[in-house]
């Protein structure tokens, strides 16, 4: 059974600080992405510090969910995860709490900078997530920068290595392509 209503491939990024702000944000809430034909999103970016503001959305998410696909995008370029205050199990148990409330069956690890150079961190993401899937089935897609003169760094190389040793299942590589608008 496909976790798919629409296709995912196409499913630009809304900032989940953004909502219902729209003299800042022209896309701040679902109805918005809907009304521009948007099949997915992908709402940025939950942390170790941002659990609260990711719930806000429920309500949104809940009106909108026959609609729409939302796919929920853990880690960003600063943002730390998993906690490091916290065991993977605790960890675990914490964003299926969340991804439960909110009816989310679709990730994003957006794993970069700091974290995708330790090997030790991005184990601590597998496990987080190998515990996560143990107890409900994802659709997990893996976000990784590129470098502009040689394409995936050695680290996005062994971080998929690794998630692939680990019977991760990822669904999508997706990879930040803005880093090519430079020459």
């Amino acid at each position: 059974m496909s976790l798919l209503k629409h296709s995912p491939l196409f499913s630009p990024y809304i900032f989940a600080w953004g909502h219902y702000n729209s003299k800042s944000y022209r896309t701040c809430c679902l109805k918005d992405a809907i009304d521009l034909g948007v099949p997915s999103v992908t709402l940025g970016f939950l942390t170790e510090d941002r659990y609260e503001e990711v719930l806000e959305w429920k309500e949104d998410i809940d009106a909108h969910k026959s609609k729409i696909n939302v796919i929920l995008s853990i880690g960003g370029a600063t943002g730390i995860f998993p906690s490091p205050h916290l065991s993977a199990e605790d960890e675990a148990v914490r964003l299926e709490r969340l991804l439960c409330q909110l009816d989310i069956h679709m990730i994003d690890l957006d794993i970069e900078g700091e974290i995708l150079t330790s090997r030790e961190k991005v184990c601590r993401w597998i496990k987080v997530i190998q515990l996560l899937t143990k107890k409900r089935q994802l659709w997990i897609s893996l976000t990784l920068p590129v470098e502009f003169e040689g394409g995936l760094s050695s680290d996005a190389l062994i971080a998929i290595k690794s998630f692939e040793e680990a019977n991760v299942k990822i669904s999508l590589i997706n990879l930040m392509l803005m880093d090519f608008y430079t020459s």
